[in-house]
């Protein structure tokens, strides 16, 4: 009888284990989904006022006007505020700082997960030279619609996030 009992036991115990590790290594991993979110274009420009590279996901109407007034600094007359259903849409922002001539950038969705999304900066519109002695500092502003997911910027293997 004790027999049985000590096997009962080895075999419980063993299962219990078994499934506990079982269930924490797959708690640990973050599984990728289909990208279910997609980026539209909002706006494009040459001159961000941002010397560094910047990265910035906008929920609100506040936020967007700051970052306007930061764009706006030396411009007369400013470029206008977007009008956006922060109810229905974020926006994300990005300037890749300092550069020498022009480029237009544009961002894509890299990776989708339970809890995050990864946007990525792509450069498939080469670097024009315009004159060697402009500088530019490119933005584009991206619409995505609202998700609680926090929303990180991958680019060369770096995290920029400002969320």
């Amino acid at each position: 009888m004790h027999l049985r009992c000590a096997i009962l036991y080895l075999l419980l115990a063993m299962s219990l284990s078994c499934s506990a590790q079982r269930k924490s290594a797959s708690d640990k991993v973050d599984k990728e989904e289909e990208p279910t979110s997609s980026l539209h274009l909002v706006m494009r420009g040459d001159y961000s006022n941002s010397m560094e590279p910047t990265f910035q996901v906008i929920r609100g109407e506040k936020a967007l006007k700051m970052l306007f007034s930061h764009i706006n600094k030396t411009r007369k007359p400013g470029i206008p505020v977007p009008a956006v259903d922060f109810k229905e849409n974020i926006l994300l922002f990005y300037s890749s700082g300092r550069i020498s001539g022009q480029k237009d950038l544009e961002l894509c969705i890299k990776k989708e997960f339970r809890d995050s999304i990864w946007v990525g900066v792509e450069n498939k519109i080469p670097l024009k030279k315009v004159n060697s002695g402009i500088s530019t500092t490119p933005f584009c502003i991206y619409s995505i619609p609202q998700t609680a997911k926090k929303v990180v910027l991958f680019k060369n293997k770096e995290y920029l996030n400002k969320e």
